[in-house]
């Protein structure tokens, strides 16, 4: 099938030229759309493609139902997500050991970790995808105990552990700096089930030496690894460069990334914000001038959040949101309140460019997060969930704004981004601040 060949491959405008022009469709054609608009990215389009079939006399499937679901996982589209549950519960699938592992992921990437749960021991069937998922699920929501717990229900149930349940119990390892446990897992990994590590495995420790700030170690690891020469390693000990202001293993891994080829937006950032924190300025300045000479620019920062059954979509700076003056106004309210009261302190070495003080404060309550939250605030009944996704890293002053927030407004306040699904509750984040 044509559409299928094009989705498949991201060619996503030829694929939906094709499909519009077909006098007639049948589930499987459906089916494809809503899957390609899933793996590329565009969520909102794949959902409305599902109403859309469903408009038109097409009922959906059980493949329907899975590639909804992970549309609606990508950007945690929590009620969304549930009214198609219902349709499932409706049509008898729920309990479909593929729709239900759809529905395990759906659930734990909303960050309702302990529902997941819940539902896992409602399915009949449970198979290596489900603790995968589940498993995963604790890791993104930075819950090592449950995460091992359940690796020993499952191993309980004569379940084999495969190469992606090591690599969610190794991340939730990471999550939670659990150095030695992470270890041990690495290491009964091949001892006793047969499982050889891979790259990722293994760029998980990289990861794990540099946060618990073993960086000599990470390195080391990283030169002896036969898989030296890829980014992911190097990237990730960069991060780990910032946090504990290694400047000089700094410029070593952004060398190397840079033999790779590697011209990521992020390894640019990171290195200088690295040297913003060390008072280089200079270095900053030619770090902004090969970025430019390089085009290195990340991809542009989305925020999500639902609201009364409707998806609304922020971007940096945002005005084009019916409700833009009052959001506006709501960040000032609250940057005034935080910093007066809560000793809020803003991250203004994360703006490089050449504003004031004043004007790089702004540039930062102007992320879309921010604005996603406020809207939130403003829209929601008093006591509600704040549920956010977004498309890249939390920046570390929408982490501590989240947090001041949170005590501020009495919110409970949930911002999922790419690296895991931050809970904000009381002033505190259930990353702690790990991350």
């Amino acid at each position: 099938m044509l559409i299928d060949m094009y989705a498949k491959n991201n060619s996503l405008e030829t694929a939906r030229f094709i499909f519009d022009k077909l006098k007639k469709w049948d589930v499987v054609t459906w089916n494809v759309m809503i899957a390609g608009y899933t793996m590329h990215g565009h969520a909102l389009e794949a959902l409305k493609l599902f109403y859309r079939m469903q408009q038109n006399n097409i009922n959906p499937n059980k493949s329907s139902f899975v590639a909804v679901l992970q549309a609606c996982a990508s950007i945690a589209l929590l009620e969304h997500g549930k009214q198609i549950h219902y349709l499932i519960t409706s049509k008898g699938f729920e309990l479909d050991l593929h729709v239900g592992n759809a529905l395990l992921d759906f659930y734990a990437k909303c960050g309702l970790i302990q529902d997941v749960h819940v539902f896992l021991n409602r399915l009949p069937e449970r198979d290596g995808v489900a603790w995968s998922t589940i498993i995963s699920g604790c890791s993104k929501c930075c819950n090592y105990p449950l995460a091992s717990q359940c690796f020993r229900d499952m191993l309980s149930e004569n379940i084999k552990p495969n190469a992606s349940i090591f690599l969610a119990l190794l991340s939730a390892c990471s999550h939670a700096h659990r150095l030695d446990e992470a270890c041990f897992y690495l290491r009964i990994m091949s001892l006793q089930h047969g499982v050889t590590p891979t790259l990722e495995h293994f760029m998980i420790l990289v990861e794990l030496f540099g946060k618990v700030g073993l960086l000599k170690e990470a390195e080391e690891l990283l030169e002896t690894l036969p898989w030296s020469s890829k980014p992911v390693g190097w990237m990730s000990l960069l991060g780990s460069c910032k946090k504990h202001r290694s400047v000089e293993l700094a410029r070593r891994c952004f060398a190397n990334l840079m033999e790779m080829r590697e011209k990521s937006s992020s390894s640019y950032v990171l290195l200088s914000n690295i040297f913003e924190e060390a008072g280089m300025e200079n270095a900053v300045e030619d770090v902004v001038r090969s970025r430019k000479h390089a085009d290195a620019w990340k991809q542009p920062a989305k925020s999500y959040i639902e609201v009364d059954n409707q998806i609304h979509e922020f971007i940096v700076g945002d005005t084009s949101h019916p409700k833009c003056e009052e959001i506006y106004s709501k960040l000032r309210t609250l940057h005034s309140e935080l910093k007066n009261e809560e000793g809020y302190e803003p991250h203004v070495g994360l703006i490089h460019k050449g504003l004031s003080i004043k004007e790089k404060e702004m540039n930062l309550w102007a992320h879309s997060e921010k604005l996603a939250v406020a809207f939130g605030l403003l829209c929601m009944p008093e006591g509600t969930t704040i549920r956010v996704a977004k498309n890249l890293r939390v920046c570390a002053d929408c982490h501590d704004v989240a947090k001041l927030i949170s005590i501020r407004e009495r919110r409970d306040i949930v911002i999922k981004d790419t690296y895991c699904i931050h809970h904000f509750k009381d002033g505190s984040c259930c990353c702690e601040n790990f991350n």
